[in-house]
């Protein structure tokens, strides 16, 4: 079954703009028939986009925070407002104004994680993709934390090429992404490079990285 994986642009943080996937904004995207290999890749507005049995859209990782939660033991239909209990403390955010989806593992009673992203932005996206024709089946994270580490240096946000390039971390103590020019960066590098993990690199600072 083919899938059209879509990535959306990362948010703006200044005011409430319109949808990404409003007219003539193009979005990078893969075409895959069987989920590993690709037949066609590219960037362009919605519309032209090829046609696939599904469509799935994946989140910027600064769009998603991570949150370590104690998963609460409550029924599907009150999961939503049980999370929200939970979280509250722990967000800076309204709890109204997010949408919390938990890692496909998470057993009620256990620890987990919770990805938390602003809902209004996402749906606007989804929507206008709707619109656009493109139905999206699922919403994925590119990073999630996971056992094995990795590292990933991607292009600047907003492609605004005079900012450093992204480095998203992930391990099982959760994601963190940072610019590279910060100190932060030097602090924790030379720790991330002493252990055994994964480094992939978007093409276009591949070199640099």
């Amino acid at each position: 079954m083919s899938t059209l994986v879509i990535q959306l642009p990362t948010r703006e943080r200044q005011g409430v703009g319109a949808s990404a996937a409003r007219e003539g904004v193009e979005f990078d995207y893969v075409l895959t028939p069987d989920g590993i290999n690709i037949t066609r890749e590219g960037r362009a507005a919605p519309a032209l986009m090829p046609k696939a049995d599904s469509a799935v859209a994946v989140l910027a990782d600064t769009d998603i925070g991570w949150q370590r939660v104690a998963i609460p033991r409550a029924p599907g239909a009150r999961m939503r407002s049980a999370l929200a209990g939970a979280l509250e403390e722990q967000l800076l955010a309204d709890t109204d104004s997010l949408h919390f989806a938990l890692a496909p593992d998470a057993l009620a009673g256990q620890t987990g994680w919770v990805a938390v992203v602003d809902k209004a932005w996402l749906k606007a996206e989804l929507s206008a993709l709707d619109k656009a024709g493109l139905a999206i089946e699922r919403v994925v994270p590119g990073a999630w934390p996971e056992d094995t580490p990795l590292g990933h240096f991607g292009l600047p946000a907003h492609d605004d090429a005079a900012a450093p390039m992204q480095l998203t971390w992930s391990d099982a103590n959760g994601v963190v992404c940072l610019g590279l020019h910060g100190a932060l960066a030097r602090q924790m590098l030379p720790r991330w490079t002493s252990q055994p993990a994964r480094w992939t690199a978007h093409p276009g600072v591949a070199a640099a990285a």
